[in-house]
Parts: C-alpha cells; sequence; structure tokens
C-alpha cells in the first residue's frame, strides 16, 4: 500500500510541473480520483451467501467440537467470529424474535459469554458476547483470542 502511495505521490508530482496552470493540476487530480474503484462495505455472510459468493462451510452440530471459525468480514479488530448451524434456523433469533434462541455456547464445557448481545458489541467489545441469529451464531471468545488457535474447545447446546 505504501509502495502505491508514492508511485501515486510520484505521479501526481510529474503531472504538477508539467501543468501549465492550477486549473490544469485540479482537473488532473479529479480524474485521477475518479478513475479509482469506490471501496464496496463488507457483505453479511446472509448477503454473500444469497448471491453466491460464499462457500459454505460445513454446519456445526450440537455437543461435538466447533471446527470451522469464519472471521467476520465487518469486524475491524477481530473479537467476532461466524460459526455456520442452518439446522437451528428454526429456533434462532431473527428481526420479529431477537431474544428466541435457547443456543449456549460452550467454552472448554462450560457455558460462558451473553447471548442476545448486539453484533456491534460483538464485534467492538468481545469478550464472550455471542448471538444466534438466523443460520449463524457471531461469537466472541472470553478472553477475545483467536477460537481458530487458542487452545480451546467450543461447542454448543440448544436447552
Amino acid at each position: 500500500m505504501k509502495k502505491l502511495l508514492l508511485l501515486f505521490s510520484m505521479f501526481l508530482m510529474i503531472s504538477l510541473i508539467a501543468c501549465d496552470e492550477e486549473d490544469d493540476f485540479e482537473d488532473l487530480i479529479d480524474e485521477e480520483i475518479s478513475e479509482q474503484p469506490a471501496q464496496q462495505p463488507a457483505q453479511s455472510p446472509q448477503q454473500q451467501q444469497q448471491q453466491g459468493q460464499m462457500q459454505m462451510p460445513p454446519p456445526a452440530e450440537q455437543g461435538k467440537p466447533i471446527t470451522v471459525f469464519i472471521p467476520d468480514p465487518n469486524d475491524k479488530k477481530g473479537n467476532c467470529y461466524l460459526i455456520y448451524v442452518p439446522q437451528h434456523v428454526q429456533v434462532a433469533d431473527d428481526d420479529q424474535n431477537p431474544k428466541r434462541s435457547t443456543l449456549v455456547l460452550l467454552e472448554d464445557g462450560k457455558p460462558f459469554g451473553k447471548p442476545h448481545s448486539l453484533h456491534k458489541e460483538i464485534r467492538e467489545i468481545g469478550k464472550g458476547k455471542y448471538s444466534h441469529y438466523q443460520s449463524w451464531v457471531f461469537m466472541s471468545t472470553s478472553d477475545n483470542s483467536d477460537p481458530r488457535s487458542n487452545g480451546k474447545k467450543y461447542t454448543f447446546k440448544i436447552k
């Protein structure tokens, strides 16, 4: 990224020298900026799934160790991971039933965290917050470590 910025800066400096008038330089900058693609916000797993952009992982099974944790593409801090549980969508939270799920996450065999948490809080605070929403569990570990490499075993159960 730094090399790209350096090259872009050098291009602008050379262009500035080549421009006779300030207006020409401003037009050149406007053209360069308009030619760069706009960054799209990250899509939710549901949106990616609907558009066929996401290869779906195998579903996690109740009572068995969870082996696939997907980093949340909307999480800038690295606290939130996703677990795919489509077989439990009928008992999951949704917009009409925000506290319906009875899913309990277990860390090394012990219940932990706070269910029905806001996804924003899971991403920004972590500390064991989680949410079973539609086909996914949005979760953070109790210590905000990476569940793929922290040595702890994660399972879930439906009460």
